[in-house]
């Protein structure tokens, strides 16, 4: 990507799938209220009810782009925390950063990104322990999707020696490094290549665009583990974080050519690259669809829009496009950067592995002025240390990444934390909604889905696929308080393979009434309908005819009894055409109380079916 405004107009294609509204969690951070809109606060965040994750948090990605940082160093440029000068790589690694990326310029016009420099601050970067990704620009400046030009010495070259300068560059390049004892542990062939590489010859355009895409990267690929003759991983990145059309297409194209590689690397800037549940969508469809780890390789978030007059065109950002209730501010990066970690690490398949923060030091050291001040995790200007960059900590307690509970042998086992007042204890019962992770999942053809209400309530239990089109509305109906379930057979609804949304609303009960239900149960033996009671029930068996004649057997933890065919409460009857019917009640049998929540609700999850 070309951070300086001023040179092109990058083109950025959004693709908005669906509008989803999520709620605000209460008794966590305060109360926010969030707009219902396509950028509203999501599934991850501070406020929300989360998804859950295994992904161990020393395995998880948390690095930093610090290209530029030899650049501000070699002018003087300092950094501090509490006031006190420390060493730029020392904060980093004490607030958590395990990954230092590089970019890699061919033959740049002030040494600064070239080899020589590069090869200086990678060898710093190993020996402070971080992991290193070299991300090769193969070319003289920045690569990006609206830049891809040559390296000036190989301008003139035809194809076949074009694919040998690569190989040979690339090989130079890896065998210095691990002489040097800073062998990347992942290497990029190119950046943000979604229109190509090393333009004209690399660009996807024409009859015969993909196959040399393929052929030059596939030279880089070759010369990285040839040289390193050791596991590294390779990346290949594009810029497309929200936009699934467009990465579907790339990947796709680039996977018929069979070109070998690990990561899906993406760029996502919200204001350009769309919404975080557009993110998320196109993660859960990637990590399905090509079985690759995922990587937010570049990423950021505007913690102020005061300009300096440093001599340097900004990176601008429209207020507009950013995410409500992430406001421009340091608690707003803060808060972005919490919820996208936890957003990654909820990728299906646990395929999401990390994130990378573009230039969280790029701060301005005169005679050198900054792009990138309003996104840096220093202040631009004195170079201490913002709170933000703790969110990089190591931190298998943080609040939003505790799962709302989760599954043993298909029933579900309430959180134990004890230090979350939302969830008292080991296995209590919850206080707040819960919408759990359906089972199994993956899943074919059928899986279980639960929620728990901690008081009645209108609800509404939909499936959606990637487009945001409804598939079927398995729940709508009022309900009362405890656990619920209900069975999806993708079968019924001719779904295919891929990623699809569950997703529950919980609407007040503000009449003050009782619920009163109409529930279509269906079996062979003929149409059972539940009219007109004050319960709620939740089939739990097989609807054939009872071998007994007294009609139905039904167990109740509230004492009812079945009496000839029919259960009677309050006057009310469920009476059922034939057959017979085992019935489980979970849940107060008392009137339903004033549901407290007074706006809906709605949460949502992902579930995958692999057929």
């Amino acid at each position: 990507m070309n951070k300086f405004i001023g040179f092109r107009v990058l083109k950025f294609f959004v693709l908005i799938f669906f509008i989803l509204s999520f709620s605000i969690a209460s008794g966590q951070t305060g109360n926010i209220n969030t707009p219902s809109h396509d950028n509203a606060v999501i599934l991850g965040s501070r406020y929300s009810i989360v998804d859950t994750y295994n992904i161990s948090e020393s395995d998880f990605i948390r690095g930093a782009d610090i290209s530029t940082f030899p650049q501000i160093d070699a002018f003087g440029g300092k950094f501090s925390v509490n006031g006190k000068t420390t060493n730029l790589l020392d904060i980093l690694s004490d607030n958590g950063v395990n990954y230092i990326r590089l970019r890699l310029w061919h033959t740049p016009r002030d040494w600064y990104c070239g080899l020589e420099s590069t090869l200086e601050i990678a060898k710093k970067v190993k020996a402070h322990g971080f992991k290193l990704l070299l991300d090769f620009h193969y070319s003289d400046w920045w690569a990006d999707p609206a830049n891809q030009k040559k390296p000036t010495a190989w301008e003139k070259l035809p194809f076949d020696l074009l694919k040998d300068s690569v190989y040979a560059y690339t090989y130079k390049v890896i065998s210095l490094l691990k002489a040097e004892d800073a062998l990347p542990d992942m290497v990029q062939i190119g950046n943000e290549i979604s229109p190509g590489m090393l333009f004209p010859d690399g660009a996807v355009s024409g009859s015969t665009g993909w196959q040399k895409l393929a052929q030059l990267l596939n030279s880089g690929i070759s010369a990285v583990h040839s040289a390193a003759n050791s596991p590294v991983k390779i990346m290949l990145h594009i810029d497309s974080g929200g936009d699934n059309a467009k990465s579907r297409w790339w990947f796709d194209n680039i996977m018929a050519q069979n070109v070998p590689f690990d990561i899906i690397g993406l760029s996502y800037y919200p204001w350009w690259h769309g919404t975080l549940v557009d993110l998320k969508n196109n993660m859960n469809d990637l990590a399905v669809r090509y079985n690759k780890d995922i990587l937010v390789v570049e990423t950021a978030y505007p913690m102020t829009n005061k300009y300096l007059n440093d001599g340097m065109d900004n990176v601008g950002f429209d207020e507009q496009k950013l995410i409500p209730g992430y406001p421009v501010s340091v608690k707003g990066q803060t808060d972005f950067l919490f919820t996208l970690k936890n957003l990654i690490k909820d990728t299906a398949n646990k395929r999401g592995i990390g994130f990378i923060y573009w230039e969280p030091a790029w701060i301005w050291q005169k005679p050198f002025g900054t792009a990138w001040e309003y996104f840096t995790l220093f202040d631009p200007v004195s170079g201490e240390m913002l709170p933000s960059l703790e969110e990089f900590i190591e931190d298998d307690s943080t609040a939003t990444g505790i799962d709302e509970g989760t599954f043993e042998n298909g029933n579900p086992q309430f959180p134990q934390d004890p230090n979350n007042p939302k969830y008292p204890g080991a296995n209590a019962i919850p206080t707040d909604i819960v919408l759990y992770q359906n089972y199994p999942n993956p899943y074919n053809p059928t899986t279980i889905i639960q929620y728990y209400l901690p008081e009645s309530a209108l609800v509404t239990l939909k499936i959606y696929d990637l487009l945001g089109r409804e598939v079927v509305q398995l729940v709508n109906d009022t309900q009362f308080a405890g656990l619920h379930q209900t069975e999806f057979n993708a079968i019924r609804h001719q779904l295919t393979s891929g990623v699809y949304i569950y997703s529950i609303t919980i609407s007040p009960n503000s009449d003050g009434v009782s619920p009163s239900h109409s529930v279509e149960l269906n079996s062979g033996s003929g149409e059972k309908i539940l009219k007109s009671g004050e319960a709620y029930f939740t089939h739990s068996g097989g609807m054939n005819p009872a071998s007994h004649s007294d009609g139905i057997s039904a167990s109740h933890s509230d004492g009812m009894n079945p009496i000839s065919g029919s259960i009677n409460y309050k006057s009310d009857a469920i009476n059922y055409n034939s057959g017979a019917a085992s019935l489980s009640h979970s849940g107060a049998m008392n009137p339903a109380p004033h549901y407290r929540t007074s706006t809906p609700r709605t949460i949502s999850k992902t579930m995958i079916l692999v057929k």
